[in-house]
């Protein structure tokens, strides 16, 4: 039996190409919610315009907070980022089919933040003064701040200790007491110059674990931090 050049041409190609065969991993469907606090701890009814994104796709939640975003199988990183909420990362997530992702809860920020922060020296410990950008309405809890620490530049990306505290002198004003035990156990030695800045912090907001700095990121601190202070004990 002979074989004409046109189905030996056509053998051929379908041989080159696996006959249009896709080898790209299936996309699937993943739902979920968003949960949104503000940052006095109450829950916000509107959850909608929150973008969720995957490599795929992108979508934003309802009303509800309700999503549902398409993903290719394999590790994937779903982003949740809306302006004045931060982005939260849900970073390498199996997805090996359709699924109900863990519920993800984002905060508000707070615009002003720390306005700034004198630092002075104890005994023992570190002592910060700060002063809030907004003061804290009546009737609601007090608002709450974020301190990073280095031995070099500080910021909120960059940082060996970070504690955070709440307005406890008035409705705009703090003071925390760090002691000098938290300092070394964090790798921050007498003698050697040290920074702090700080954040006005939404802590009912879900944080992740930067993969690259290995440090944790807190998507919902204000959009500015503080002056430096500079210190060493």
């Amino acid at each position: 039996m002979k074989l004409s050049y046109f189905s030996l041409s056509i053998a051929t190609v379908c041989f080159l190409s696996a006959c249009g065969k896709d080898d790209s991993p299936p996309t699937v469907l993943l739902s979920g919610e968003v949960r949104l606090m503000d940052e006095f701890g109450r829950a916000v009814a509107d959850r909608s315009g929150i973008k969720v994104s995957s490599a795929t796709g992108s979508t934003e939640t309802n009303q509800s907070g309700y999503y549902e975003v398409k993903a290719q199988a394999g590790s994937q990183t779903i982003m949740f980022e809306k302006a004045f909420l931060g982005t939260y990362k849900l970073l390498d997530h199996p997805v090996k089919k359709a699924e109900k992702l863990p519920t993800v809860t984002v905060g508000t920020r707070n615009l002003r933040g720390v306005q700034s922060i004198v630092v002075s020296l104890g005994n023992d410990a570190v002592y910060i003064r700060g002063l809030m950008g907004d003061i804290t309405p009546i009737g609601l809890p007090p608002r709450k701040h974020r301190l990073f620490f280095n031995n070099g530049p500080v910021s909120s990306t960059s940082y060996s200790l970070t504690t955070v505290g709440e307005t406890n002198v008035s409705d705009d004003q703090f003071f925390d007491v760090i002691t000098f035990d938290q300092l070394r156990s964090a790798g921050l030695l007498p003698g050697t110059p040290l920074q702090v800045t700080a954040y006005g912090d939404n802590i009912y907001a879900d944080t992740y674990t930067d993969p690259v700095s290995k440090k944790v990121v807190y998507p919902a601190l204000s959009t500015s931090g503080s002056n430096f202070a500079s210190f060493t004990y």
